[in-house]
């Protein structure tokens, strides 16, 4: 009897075990195929304003996904004062794919649905290479309105808390569950907007029209 009891506990404890096995989701086969950043105009990369970063994005991928904040420290600046983008060739799964990111943006693979309320959670200015900054997160907050936040980026609405050093505005925040982070430099002006639940015209014109 004995016996019995502990074949059947052996039996059941390989069953739930396997049954976990089996309940926990693969990462996704993610490559990075290739990665550029820098100047780009009608979406081609500007000859002598990029530099390949495939290695780098690589070095982030973590079970089959990417987060990076894209800017200057990760790669370096290949055309400084000019708007950037990091564009991304992979395959995921086996699929191919493409996406382009604005300098001070996220890169998120896979990418999100991005559907939800816009929270901000924290906002840094100041000299972030230095770690010289100043929290304005209420600065911020209080300029959120009816789902979207526009901040002037400057010292006079910021303060200035590295004097003679250009400076940024770096926002943490999220949309719905997806955790973000947007940068924008002195002088620019920092706009997040919540996405649009209203169906688009086209799609109410579609609904309006009766089937034939």
């Amino acid at each position: 009897m004995t016996r019995r009891l502990a074949l059947c506990l052996g039996l059941l404890g390989l069953c739930l075990s396997a049954g976990s096995l089996w309940a926990q989701p693969q990462a996704p086969a993610l490559e990075i195929v290739a990665a550029t950043y820098g100047v780009f105009e009608d979406a081609k990369p500007v000859a002598g304003k990029t530099i390949t970063v495939t290695s780098a994005v690589s070095r982030v991928v973590k079970d089959g996904r990417v987060r990076l904040e894209v800017g200057n420290d990760p790669f370096g600046d290949p055309a400084s004062g000019e708007g950037k983008k990091l564009e991304v060739r992979y395959t995921l799964d086996g699929k191919p794919a493409t996406i382009t990111v604005n300098e001070g943006e996220t890169l998120l693979i896979p990418a999100p649905k991005l559907t939800g309320k816009l929270t901000i959670r924290k906002a840094t200015y100041g000299d972030h290479s230095q770690g010289v900054t100043a929290d304005v997160t209420d600065l911020v907050k209080a300029r959120l309105h009816d789902g979207k936040v526009e901040v002037p980026v400057d010292n006079t609405f910021l303060g200035d808390p590295a004097e003679g050093v250009f400076k940024q505005l770096r926002v943490e925040y999220t949309i719905g569950d997806v955790e973000l982070v947007k940068r924008t430099y002195e002088g620019g002006t920092l706009v997040i907007t919540e996405p649009s639940t209203e169906p688009s015209a086209e799609s109410k014109t579609e609904a309006a029209t009766p089937a034939k």
